[in-house]
């Protein structure tokens, strides 16, 4: 077995059309969706522990201000950011970082989206 057979099979599958997708965005939908939904737990502890030391009156706030704050540290802080690609990223393929190196700052803009909406949509679980 290779890493990359081993890596594949990790990965819960996830139902999508690929009809007249561009590379971009059928990447998302085969690589990103599986592996995301794999890292949910991970990435939801990693945030629920952020949001603990920096925002410790996070449950105070109503849900549109705890998104705000969610938001803001995904895509502002770069520690975390970078954290939450790299934990993703480490689940590519060789075939699939060879096109994230192509195309990083769009697949990283989108890994970073897709991140924050899972979060948000799962807020009732980070407390």
């Amino acid at each position: 077995m290779t890493r990359d057979s081993d890596l594949l099979k990790l990965r819960p599958i996830v139902d999508f059309n690929s009809d007249n997708l561009k590379k971009v965005e059928a990447f998302q939908s085969k690589t990103l969706r599986p592996i995301l939904k794999f890292q949910n737990q991970f990435i939801l502890y990693n945030l629920k522990n952020y949001i603990k030391t920096r925002e410790p009156l996070f449950n105070a706030y109503n849900a549109l201000e705890q998104k705000k704050i969610i938001r803001k540290s995904v895509k502002e802080d770069q520690r975390l950011k970078n954290h939450l690609l790299s934990s993703v990223i480490a689940y590519f393929t060789i075939e699939e970082l060879d096109f994230y190196n192509e195309n990083s700052k769009e697949i990283s803009k989108r890994i970073v989206s897709m991140i924050t909406q899972r979060v948000e949509d799962q807020i009732s679980v980070l407390f």
